[in-house]
């Protein structure tokens, strides 16, 4: 009977353990980040309802822009190693698909594209 109980136990337990791990794996975006290249544009990387988002902070060039959600439904992607979701540009609300990935050394890289265009951004964590 101890057996049977031990069997039955042992695979939630496990899958609690992989999805915990999981978790926490994808959490490292979460904080805020700086453009590498144009230091006065930042983001918050943020987690709600099962998905990630990004929000601007401290533009100094455009206080308009602060606090709009620019990363938008990002989801872990185990296949790509990184995040999958949508950009919306502040500027004229396009919106593109994008790919974000951490490259090490506290940053991470993005990749925002459009039919057969794709940019690449690189940011760091402030």
């Amino acid at each position: 009977m101890k057996q049977i109980l031990l069997k039955s136990l042992s695979v939630p337990i496990f899958a609690l353990i992989t999805l915990s791990a999981t978790a926490q794996g994808n959490a490292e975006i979460i904080g805020k980040w700086q453009d590498c290249k144009n230091p006065e544009k930042q983001i918050e990387m943020f987690y709600r309802d099962g998905k990630y988002f990004g929000k601007a902070i401290n533009d100094k060039n455009n206080n308009s822009k602060t606090s709009k959600i620019i990363f938008k439904d990002l989801v872990w992607d185990e296949k790509g190693n990184g995040y999958n979701g949508k950009l919306v540009n502040p500027d004229n609300n396009e919106v593109f698909d994008v790919f974000i990935e951490l490259v090490g050394n506290g940053n991470f890289q993005f990749t925002a594209g459009k039919y057969i265009f794709t940019r690449k951004f690189n940011f760091k964590r402030l």
